[in-house]
């Protein structure tokens, strides 16, 4: 049973030879987030559970003969985090967003209420339709709200908000 756990979580670690580079200001690219991306990709691997059980639940384990099968919700989930621009919720948005939300720099380490406020930024702007130069999120992830609170508090209007807006689930990240 623990391998079978195992085998049904996604990891987004570390990765060089990134196929669409990160360009920082002075023009310089980087094609690794080593030494830099930990917790970039330990919040895209929270949100990747998150929508695993939402959509599969929590009992769903990794059956590769399913849900590697065109149109799978598991594919569906895994192309958010695909390391190019136009993912959702890729390393090159969750970097953008860190940039305009924060001014952080490509390769900048970021910790995790950063982070956070980067992905809710992200996860909020790729609900919507009109989503710039990026994908939205799967028809099956659509309705998918973020609350970020970064005090350690989590405030019941602000997720009440949400669902008032629209959302069919939010997302609660607590940051301290």
């Amino acid at each position: 049973a623990f391998l079978a756990d195992f085998r049904s979580r996604l990891l987004l670690s570390y990765r060089s030879g990134i196929p669409a580079p990160l360009t920082l200001v002075g023009g310089r690219q980087l094609n690794s987030d080593t030494g830099w991306g930990c917790m970039l990709r330990v919040q895209q691997m929270m949100l990747a559970q998150c929508f695993l059980d939402l959509l599969l639940g929590r009992e769903w384990r990794h059956a590769p003969e399913r849900d590697c099968a065109e149109g799978s919700a598991y594919l569906d989930i895994i192309s958010c985090f695909l390391d190019v621009p136009e993912a959702p919720l890729s390393l090159h948005g969750l970097v953008d967003a860190g940039q305009r939300l924060m001014g952080k720099e490509p390769s900048a380490w970021f910790g995790p209420t950063s982070a956070a406020r980067a992905a809710g930024h992200l996860l909020d702007r790729a609900s919507e339709a009109g989503n710039g130069d990026r994908r939205p999120l799967p028809d099956s992830l659509r309705g998918l709200a973020c609350a970020v609170f970064e005090d350690g508090a989590i405030y019941k209007a602000s997720v009440a908000e949400k669902f008032s807006a629209g959302a069919r689930a939010v997302i609660i990240l607590v940051c301290r």
